[in-house]
């Protein structure tokens, strides 16, 4: 009875030390990408881009793709925003903290 169980128990440890075809499968080739003459990378505008965002009020995050352009419109309106409330002085009647 015990004879049976070790020569299984044998066998699967064999099989385990086996790594599956994609696996062994050599690397691949990382994609070029094309630089200036001051290089850095240069960015497609129309590449499609997505990124995991955390939605306020949810446990799940959410996936938005846009294309590298618009990524670039939408920090480029975020970061004039932010010039925009620091050149006021702040946001208007928000009290400072007494803590």
């Amino acid at each position: 009875m015990i004879l049976p169980i070790f020569a299984m128990a044998a066998t699967l440890v064999a099989a385990s030390d086996v790594a599956p075809p994609q696996a062994m499968a050599p690397p691949k080739a990382a994609p070029v990408s094309v630089t200036t003459a001051s290089s850095k990378p240069v960015k497609d505008p129309n590449r499609v881009v997505c990124r995991s965002e955390e939605v306020t009020g949810s446990r799940f995050t959410q996936r938005i793709c846009q294309t590298q352009a618009q990524w670039d419109n939408q920090e480029q309106a975020a970061q004039n925003y932010k010039r925009a409330i620091d050149d006021r002085g702040g946001l208007q009647g928000a009290q400072a903290s007494p803590f």
